[in-house]
């Protein structure tokens, strides 16, 4: 049996969903940014924090290929 070196990391339609929480992500940091919301300074911090942490998840697990 030989290995030819190749990897199986999920299909492409894997990458686009992650590619599409990336977007969402995003457009979320933006609207809880904007004027119209206002958590209070701590917890704007907070919730922008857990939304950068989910993102950076996503980024290293499946785009840097920790996962596998």
């Amino acid at each position: 049996m030989s290995d030819s070196g190749e990897h199986s990391h999920g299909d492409l339609g894997l990458y686009y969903m992650i590619f599409g929480a990336l977007i969402a992500g995003t457009a979320l940091t933006v609207a809880l940014s904007g004027p119209y919301t206002d958590f209070g300074a701590t917890a704007n911090i907070v919730v922008g924090l857990i939304i950068a942490t989910a993102k950076a998840s996503l980024v290293a697990l499946y785009f840097m290929h920790l996962k596998y």
